[in-house]
């Protein structure tokens, strides 16, 4: 299966056992996801108003091009969903286990904070483009997989997953699927999911493959001479 296989390669680097750690900027992300979540639901809730008008001003500037925010949305989708079914192809357990745990999280917690912001447990509608409730989940899958799977992934795809989440954010609003603290409750809560699984079992971040610390050992040292 050659397509199965390049898709593995282009998408996940190299596996090395060990190579995990636990930083302290994770706990940080988490504090600022957390507070994102609550001040976006105060905002829903308490200033649904605002909210709308912002989101008709983002739609005024940004809605003359819908066929690239649908595209962008799609393909961030498209994109999490490639790596969630590499992981498994090539059966890298640990990052399985992750991804797991992550989707679990958003959807459990998507579902207390719809609930409680807008009176439905269920805040997914099954069409694609239809408005979904709070939070918006759709943001919140793709960050969650990008963000525990991201010091796994080789270079050019998470340069890609940097442009297509910005890209997916406005797109939603843009295309009157979200309001804009919608989207924002969606980033803040993947952003959580995510970094409270690195930091219960640590990730690659931080932690340079080992081809390139025996390259930096093996460059050999230049030496000044002393006057």
């Amino acid at each position: 299966m050659p397509e199965t296989r390049s898709l593995n390669l282009s998408l996940l680097a190299p596996a090395e056992p060990g190579r995990r750690n636990r930083r302290s900027i994770d706990g940080v992300l988490l504090a600022f996801g957390a507070l994102v979540v609550g001040l976006a639901a105060v905002i829903a809730e308490s200033a649904s108003e605002q909210d709308e008008d912002v989101e008709q001003a983002l739609v005024t500037v940004l809605g003359w091009a819908p066929a690239l925010w649908r595209v962008a949305l799609v393909s961030a989708l498209v994109l999490a969903w490639a790596i969630v079914a590499a992981s498994l192809l090539r059966r890298r357990l640990a990052l399985v286990r992750d991804l797991a745990i992550a989707l679990v999280a958003v959807v459990v917690f998507a579902s207390l904070l719809g609930g409680l912001v807008d009176g439905d447990w269920i805040p997914a509608e099954l069409h694609m483009w239809s408005q979904w409730h709070f939070p918006e989940a759709r943001l919140a899958f793709v960050v969650a997989v990008l963000v525990v799977a991201g010091p796994e992934l080789v270079l050019p795809a998470r340069r890609l997953a940097n442009w297509l989440v910005p890209l997916a954010a406005v797109g939603t609003v843009a295309l009157e699927v979200v309001s804009p603290a919608r989207a924002l409750a969606g980033l803040a809560l993947g952003l959580a999911a995510g970094v409270v699984v690195r930091l219960a079992f640590g990730s690659a971040a931080g932690v340079p493959p080992v081809d390139r610390v025996r390259a930096s050992l093996a460059t050999p040292t230049t030496s000044t001479s002393l006057r």
